[in-house]
């Protein structure tokens, strides 16, 4: 189901299927709830043992990637080049001892992900036997970088374009990247990162959680262009 249709069947049973054109239950606060009790609902789920990651409730999402200097502030320079994204990367939900953001890598699906690793990390990164000519990512002021140990750093000329996967407490951020074709990553339209199943519990917690502020929104009695609201 899409993001539309979930906030449909939520105010059909809100009005009882009594819609209206004019009808004051605003969409963005039914969307909203959806957003919040789905991100509840994954943090619940993934402190449970056992708990593996259903990827029809992530996305994925891409972005071109741009050399930047390695200083902290725009107003200084160190002469010193790493990759990043172009753009900020929504807030992922979290979990339990991990990032909401599960795999960074190449555009190519079955090439290996990128080691996802804290700044701290990643200024040790590729000094072990094993990882010496690896790639490493890393958050840092909502963007991700892209870095590897090696004096010659000629990677960064090869890499245009960097894919990730996670699961992203506001879902339709993710309209705001698109696929290597152009067409977004997101739409309204398109199905939405949960699990049919879950909606039945979903619907039933929204309801249940916001039971008092939906008794406070005027409803349109008759579907006409007259303002006849009352509440409840």
């Amino acid at each position: 189901m899409t993001l539309n249709q979930y906030t449909y069947d939520l105010k059909g049973i809100i009005r009882n299927n009594r819609l209206a054109d004019d009808d004051r239950l605003d969409d963005r606060l039914l969307r909203e709830w959806v957003h919040t009790h789905r991100a509840v609902w994954i943090r619940q789920e993934s402190s449970k043992p056992g708990w593996q990651v259903d990827r029809q409730i992530g996305q994925d999402i891409y972005d071109t990637l741009e050399v930047a200097d390695r200083s902290r502030v725009s107003s200084f320079t160190t002469g010193g080049s790493i990759l990043r994204t172009v753009k900020d990367i929504p807030k992922t939900i979290e979990l339990k001892n991990k990032s909401g953001l599960l795999e960074v890598g190449p555009i190519d699906k079955m090439a290996l992900p990128f080691s996802y690793v804290t700044l701290h990390r990643a200024r040790s990164f590729g000094q072990g036997k094993f990882n010496k000519a690896a790639i490493c990512a890393f958050p840092y002021d909502n963007r991700i970088y892209l870095w590897a140990n090696l004096t010659n750093a000629s990677f960064y000329k090869y890499i245009r374009y960097i894919g990730m996967f996670g699961l992203f407490e506001d879902p339709t951020q993710a309209s705001q990247f698109n696929h290597i074709s152009g067409a977004t990553c997101y739409s309204d339209d398109d199905e939405y990162p949960m699990n049919s199943w879950m909606w039945k519990y979903l619907r039933e917690e929204i309801l249940e959680a916001n039971l008092e502020k939906l008794m406070k929104i005027p409803v349109d009695k008759t579907n006409d262009a007259d303002d006849d609201t009352k509440e409840g």
